[in-house]
């Protein structure tokens, strides 16, 4: 009862596919085409795209620290009694009240010595740029891992399709065959009743296909974030590959350097390190160079000022230039700690090196493998094609001669189709596990 439900919303999917889908409508994409488009749509990516961006906004603000600052202040106030104060006058008189004065300032400094902060910290910020953009790489080639994946898988279904369509075909062929022989009185009603049982068996085989194919087809285009796979295809990739004459040790040598997550563990750690020196720097004295200008009115309500005091603004304009030289004494311990924190971080980070050079060999070491047990079963599951196809020609003279029955021919005609169903499932795992070992060279 379940088969016959399955069965039904099978021949459905399919039914209402190809009224909505024409054959001539179909958009064929590439392998190629699917890794760009999915590379470019993809979220994940995006979101490294943007971490790259916000890297190289820090790195932009490290090598700005090198320049001056200047900025610009503006006072006023008014004070009331006998303490008031005056810009440039330093004895008031105990009878002035409410004075106002307004004083501004255009000032400047620049860093000449911070303990090498700045230099470690435009080094430490350009190594996590660099690592950005290896953690980039690193998921473009997970996402390029998945869209071949499930981009194999598709041509496996389609595959499958054509292999059990010409075995419908060869089981609709034995019907009309055992029906001629029944009514010439050559074979029993039971033969017609065997062979379109194994034609309907076949039928349904073909449907369940198809509805695997269509689904296969659907979830690529879901990772690639296709708005609808309504007219979407692939395209099967043609020729036969060997695997290549290097082992999994050399072709782990060879990635070693340049594989995304060993580089982006390596320049964490190298950016670890300028940390520690950017932490050191608060042992050191700051040195700057300020310079500014500055001027200011007075005004005071009720009372004369002395003919020497003066009041405008060009009277009270000064400049000033100079260095200035800070240094800590006591800060609670807070620089030792910051530098023995970016220290133990710097451990963290080896061992994260460490874990992925690990996780490197083993993935290289597993995908070398599958491939060379798929190479295997592919080259087998050819023989077994070739020998099954053989054996059914010998049933088909016995079952024709009166030699065979229908039992032995079709036994033998499940068995090329077993046969011919692990070839196809063999090539394309095969093509599976040399395209994972690509992505490691």
């Amino acid at each position: 009862m379940m088969r016959k439900i399955k069965y039904f919303f099978i021949s459905a999917a399919i039914i209402s596919l190809s009224v909505i889908l024409p054959a001539s409508a179909q958009n064929c994409w590439t392998l190629d085409e699917c890794l760009d488009y999915a590379r470019e749509n993809n979220i994940d990516i995006q979101r490294r795209l943007v971490e790259i961006e916000m890297q190289k906004a820090n790195l932009n603000i490290s090598n700005s620290a090198w320049l001056p600052s200047v900025g610009a202040a503006l006072d006023g106030d008014v004070d009331f009694g006998k303490s008031a104060k005056l810009l440039g006058m330093s004895d008031l008189t105990d009878s002035r009240k409410n004075t106002f004065q307004a004083t501004g300032s255009i000032n400047a400094s620049m860093p000449v010595f911070g303990g090498f902060r700045i230099k470690n910290q435009v080094e430490s910020d350009r190594f996590l740029l660099e690592a950005a953009t290896a953690d980039l790489e690193k998921a473009k080639k997970d996402l390029g891992i998945q869209v071949a994946t499930y981009y194999l898988q598709c041509l496996y279904y389609k595959s499958l399709v054509d292999v059990l369509r010409n075995q419908l075909e060869v089981s609709g062929n034995l019907v009309e065959r055992s029906r001629v022989l029944v009514q010439e009185g050559r074979k029993p009603e039971a033969d017609l009743a065997y062979a379109k049982a194994q034609f309907a068996e076949d039928e349904y085989n073909l449907k369940e296909a198809e509805g695997n194919s269509v689904i296969a087809l659907m979830e690529l285009a879901q990772l690639m974030n296709l708005e609808s796979p309504d007219d979407f295809d692939v395209v099967d990739i043609e020729g036969e590959r060997d695997i290549p004459l290097t082992s999994a040790s050399e072709i782990y040598e060879e990635s070693l350097a340049s594989f995304p997550s060993i580089v982006s563990a390596e320049n964490m750690i190298k950016s670890m390190e300028r940390d520690v020196e950017v932490a050191k720097a608060d042992y050191y004295p700051q040195l700057s160079l300020v310079a500014g200008v500055a001027t200011g009115y007075n005004q005071i309500f009720g009372n004369e000022l002395p003919s020497v005091y003066p009041m405008s603004l060009k009277d009270n304009l000064y400049e000033y230039a100079g260095l200035k030289l800070t240094f800590s004494i006591f800060n609670r311990n807070i620089t030792k700690n910051k530098i023995n924190r970016a220290k133990l971080q710097i451990d963290d980070r080896k061992l994260s090196l460490a874990d992925a050079r690990l996780n490197l060999r083993k993935e290289i070491q597993t995908a070398y493998t599958n491939a060379m047990v798929a190479q295997g079963e592919r080259q087998s599951a050819l023989k077994a094609v070739e020998a099954t196809e053989l054996s059914i020609m010998y049933e088909q003279e016995r079952y024709e001669s009166g030699r065979g029955n229908i039992f032995d021919l079709q036994s033998a005609m499940q068995k090329c189709l077993n046969a011919k169903m692990k070839a196809v499932q063999s090539k394309y795992e095969y093509l599976i596990r040399l395209r994972i070992l690509d992505f490691y060279k």
